[in-house]
């Protein structure tokens, strides 16, 4: 038997890596899109995908379909694959979210829920980074700003840029001399403890 052969270990102990992947699956189903480094986005398509293949197995219309020993059985059929799935997905809310929402989404795909991008390098150290999403999700339509939205933001503008200082209010313009020098060391040149001028012989 070989020993070893996992590929990505990620520099991590057991306990943390399996802990990483159940945070940034969770996370995954949680907000259907993330940004992480390519090899970890890989990995955790893996996982997230067997996880909604799980979630699939029995959907609520066939227990709502179905009566007598066949209704209790799929009901045990989707327990199970519940508290299977909960071993990797620990937030109950997202588990529900998984079997009631995500798993009818999918229910005539076939594999390929997710789908990761390349991004490029990141600025630092130069890993290449990887955005992760689910595929089919609903995209968010943002409200159009009625007119009386956009008159109020421009009221709000023009009453920030009032607040401004004008030139010449400025202190040093108010007195009507010149501007005062600053008092130094007698002699000039550097003063060590102050960073300033200062005479040799001071």
């Amino acid at each position: 038997m070989r020993h070893n052969t996992q590929k990505h270990r990620f520099g991590r102990t057991t306990s943390h890596r399996l802990a990483m992947m159940r945070n940034m699956i969770t996370n995954l189903f949680r907000h259907e899109r993330m940004e992480t480094t390519l090899p970890k986005a890989k990995e955790v398509r893996k996982h997230a995908e067997k996880i909604i293949t799980l979630g699939k197995k029995v959907q609520l219309s066939a227990i709502e379909k179905a009566s007598g020993e066949k209704k209790k059985a799929l009901v045990a059929k989707r327990i199970h694959a519940m508290r299977i799935a909960g071993e990797t997905v620990q937030d109950r809310e997202i588990l529900k979210k998984l079997f009631d929402e995500l798993a009818p989404r999918y229910e005539t795909r076939n594999g390929g829920y997710t789908r990761v991008m390349r991004k490029g390098p990141r600025l630092g150290d130069g890993t290449e980074v990887g955005i992760i999403e689910l595929v089919d999700r609903p995209e968010k339509v943002e409200p159009k700003e009625t007119k009386k939205q956009r008159a109020e933001k421009a009221e709000a503008k023009k009453t920030r840029s009032e607040n401004r200082p004008s030139k010449g209010k400025h202190r040093h313009d108010q007195g009507g001399g010149s501007t005062p020098k600053p008092s130094g060391p007698k002699g000039g040149g550097f003063d060590a403890s102050r960073g300033r001028g200062g005479g040799r012989g001071s």
